[in-house]
């Protein structure tokens, strides 16, 4: 995408069908979580928090059928809904941010998010055991009594997807980690570099998470159902820890246990 997209560019850019007459967040600011939307969002807060009583209890279909779906219509009617202003919010992680990216990325490649994002994972990066949606070797997810709660769907009417649609293994977890680890590729060093502030623990850069201490160790976790994954990378030891988890743990456990992780290998190289 040379020359073809800016962090300085409004979503408006990408999404023509919007209104003409509201100010709409960039891209750097979706990309440092500093757009003001809810954490919440596609879903209102109501479904929002029966997901997350669901997770935390376990013995719910939630955790067993894909709860995040937005259609275009659905989208669009959200970012019109929400009214912004043109100033840089506090610190909130927002899937639906990130989802407008992978739109507007889509956009310009004019393949759509999930084939754009299918061909840079397997071409680009040559992470060839991981893909938009679900293989045929993914694991079961378990929540905490145990229940077999299945993988969430994904496919490509899903306009959310950017924000947890991909399936991958720790071993290309680890080559994608020593690809960023190197800057192998010229815009990494880019996404490594603070572009905002973020929580007493982090800054921002353009979706890593970043150190405050030290911001050459780069960071980010997620979940989706029953699973959650970790992956930590600290550039200037070189190394980096990876975990993925198909039970559902506690809150920040699996980031708990990665950072430790990596801690405990960045001790090793001192040694």
């Amino acid at each position: 995408f040379e020359n073809k997209v800016s962090l300085n560019d409004s979503i408006q850019k990408y999404i023509k069908e919007l209104k003409e007459d509201m100010y709409y967040p960039t891209l750097l600011r979706l990309a440092t979580h500093s757009s003001g939307y809810s954490g919440s969002l596609p879903l209102n807060k109501r479904e929002y928090f029966k997901i997350i009583l669901g997770l935390i209890f376990g013995g719910s279909d939630l955790s067993k059928n894909n709860p995040l779906h937005m259609d275009f219509n659905k989208m669009k009617m959200l970012i019109e809904r929400t009214k912004l202003k043109e100033v840089d919010y506090s610190w909130k992680y927002s899937n639906f941010g990130i989802s407008l990216i992978g739109y507007a990325l889509g956009m310009v490649s004019g393949k759509g998010y999930w084939d754009t994002m299918n061909d840079f994972l397997h071409d680009e990066l040559g992470l060839k055991d991981t893909c938009l949606g679900s293989s045929n070797n993914n694991l079961q997810g378990y929540d905490r009594k145990n229940n077999d709660c299945g993988n969430w769907h994904w496919d490509k009417g899903n306009f959310i997807s950017p924000s947890g649609a991909v399936s991958s293994t720790a071993d290309d977890l680890l080559k994608y980690a020593k690809i960023n680890m190197y800057e192998d590729k010229p815009y990494l060093s880019l996404c490594h570099k603070k572009h905002g502030n973020g929580t007493k623990k982090f800054d921002m850069g353009l979706g890593w998470l970043l150190l405050k201490k030290n911001n050459n160790v780069v960071l980010h976790g997620g979940g989706t159902g029953c699973f959650s994954s970790f992956l930590g990378i600290d550039k200037e030891k070189k190394v980096a820890s990876v975990v993925l988890a198909n039970y559902r743990l506690g809150r920040n456990d699996d980031e708990n246990i990665g950072i430790a992780l990596l801690e405990s290998l960045r001790k090793s190289k001192d040694i």
